[in-house]
């Protein structure tokens, strides 16, 4: 199914998708077939997927911290990046009333010290949130700081849990139990005939959607992009600050 956009998630510029699951019936073999009707999710402007069915916001690769471990390298770094992510972050969450979190890995980008900024300003923002549940799917630069998620309440959890029709992942591999989300590649597409100069492109962070897993772009703004190939059948969002553009 098709994309539809429309009003419904209280966040102007957002895209409605259907994207396929599973029915879990016990067929011969072990087997599952497809669920016709697919399950509802909002792909938002500003990078974050909404999932109404279990008042879920979904973001993947923050990389918070990263500012504090190129500053223990010597290099001069501005301040208030955690601050703004983590500010976008509550603003898509207030605007859906969403009660939960999930973060698709790499939350952290590597180790956090105890005089690292970023400790007290996710503090902050949890103890501001007191009623929000955060879930943390590890990822690979999460390996040193998941502990200190866990100490501050957030509930961490390894690849591939299963959440209802859908599996949390980082690293994109399909999964028999369910649709699969994850993040890690920091997807981008290159639009060609939008950018200025000689080559006239612009690369932009996307969301990819397949029919078996759903790449996230990175939610945090100090963070590279990589353009995808997307195969046949895979349908491509370009994700902006104010709306979320079909592209393929």
């Amino acid at each position: 199914m098709d994309a539809m956009a429309e009003p419904g998630c209280g966040v102007a510029g957002a895209v409605r998708v259907v994207v396929p699951t599973l029915l879990k019936r016990g067929l011969p073999g072990g087997k599952v077939e497809a669920d016709p009707n697919g399950e509802v999710v909002w792909l938002l402007p500003g990078r974050a997927v909404w999932w109404p069915g279990r008042s879920t916001v979904v973001v993947a690769d923050l990389h918070l911290g990263k500012v504090d471990v190129f500053r223990r390298a010597g290099v001069p770094m501005p301040t208030g990046l955690a601050d703004a992510d983590l500010g976008r972050a509550g603003g898509l969450i207030d605007a859906v009333g969403a009660r939960r979190l999930v973060v698709l890995g790499d939350f952290f980008h590597g180790v956090v010290a105890e005089r690292d900024a970023v400790r007290g300003v996710l503090s902050d923002w949890l103890a501001s949130r007191a009623r929000l549940s955060v879930v943390l799917v590890r990822g690979n630069h999460d390996r040193s700081a998941w502990p200190m998620a866990e100490s501050m309440g957030i509930e961490v959890v390894g690849e591939g849990a299963v959440d209802g029709p859908f599996v949390w992942r980082h690293e994109p591999m399909e999964d028999e139990r369910g649709y699969v989300w994850a993040g890690h590649l920091h997807p981008a597409v290159v639009l060609k005939g939008w950018g200025r100069g000689r080559r006239g492109a612009e690369k932009a962070a996307c969301y990819w959607v397949g029919e078996r897993v759903g790449v996230l772009p990175a939610f945090g703004r100090f963070t590279g992009t990589h353009a995808i190939r997307a195969g046949a059948g895979d349908r491509v969002w370009a994700a902006g600050d104010e709306a979320v553009v079909r592209v393929r």
